[in-house]
C-alpha cells in the first residue's frame, strides 16, 4: 500500500472517530454527532457520549418517563433508519 493511500485512510479513520452517527433506540432517530444530539434533545451530550460506550444505562429521557438509551451506528451506517432500530431492539448489536 502506497504512503498516500495510507495517509487518506488515516484521514478518513479521524473523520470517523470525531464525527460518529449515533441513534436513540426509542425514537429511533438518528444524529450525525453527540453534540448535534445534545443541542436537539436538549440531553448532555457527555451523557449520550457515556450510554454510547456503555458507561451509562440511559441518558434522558421522554416526556413519559421513557429512558433514552443510545447507540453508535458506525457500524451500521449503510442500514436504512428503521432497520438499525429494529437490530438493536432484536438484542444483536
Amino acid at each position: 500500500m502506497s504512503k498516500k493511500i495510507r495517509e487518506q485512510l488515516s484521514k478518513d479513520e479521524i473523520k470517523m472517530k470525531t464525527r460518529r452517527k449515533i441513534i436513540c433506540i426509542e425514537t429511533q432517530k438518528i444524529y450525525i454527532g453527540l453534540g448535534v444530539a445534545g443541542i436537539k434533545t436538549g440531553i448532555n451530550s457527555s451523557n449520550i457520549g457515556k450510554c454510547c460506550n456503555g458507561k451509562r444505562n440511559y441518558a434522558g429521557k421522554l416526556k413519559d418517563g421513557t429512558k433514552l438509551h443510545w447507540k453508535f451506528i458506525w457500524i451500521y451506517w449503510l442500514m436504512p433508519p428503521k432497520n438499525v432500530a429494529s437490530h438493536f431492539e432484536k438484542g444483536r448489536a
